[in-house]
């Protein structure tokens, strides 16, 4: 029997010329964004959505560390994002572990960042079209090491 070929869907991939790039590092313990929480407020009789005050902090940290590397203007069209979280290892983590595979989940964590730097390096985390994301443990401090890169064209 011969199996037939799953058509692959047909993309234009070139490989990216850089208008800018930049690069920073920030320390702390990376929070994930996960879905808003929501209390019920009986003097307005509904619910509001809030964020966890950790969260809101993180990414206050992460703002300040990239409005201390770029200038006033903002990333303009499609951008790269480059995201290393720095993650340290439980003390009872196996030592054959390599990897940090449990939670914070990657995707969550990316989502804080692409939300924090929102309005401070690009308008919007829709011009994100192409991100890579690793989580690693760290012997130093916690934190993210981003680059941001602007696509030419």
């Amino acid at each position: 029997m011969s199996e037939a070929a799953v058509p692959q869907p047909d993309l234009v991939e070139e490989p990216f010329a850089y208008r800018r790039e930049l690069s920073f590092t920030v320390y702390g313990d990376p929070k994930p964004q996960g879905s808003p929480q929501h209390r019920f407020v009986p003097n307005l009789g509904r619910s509001i959505a809030h964020e966890k005050p950790s969260l809101k902090e993180w990414r206050r940290r992460v703002a300040m560390g990239a409005q201390a590397h770029v200038d006033s203007v903002l990333f303009d069209g499609a951008v790269e994002l480059e995201l290393t979280f720095l993650i340290l290892r439980p003390k009872s983590a196996p030592k054959k572990r390599r990897y940090p595979t449990t939670q914070p989940d990657y995707d969550k964590l990316a989502r804080s960042i692409g939300d924090a730097l929102e309005k401070v390096l690009y308008r919007n985390d829709s011009q994100i079209v192409d991100a890579h994301v690793r989580k690693r443990y760290t012997l130093g401090a916690p934190g993210v090491h981003v680059v941001l890169r602007e696509i030419a064209g």
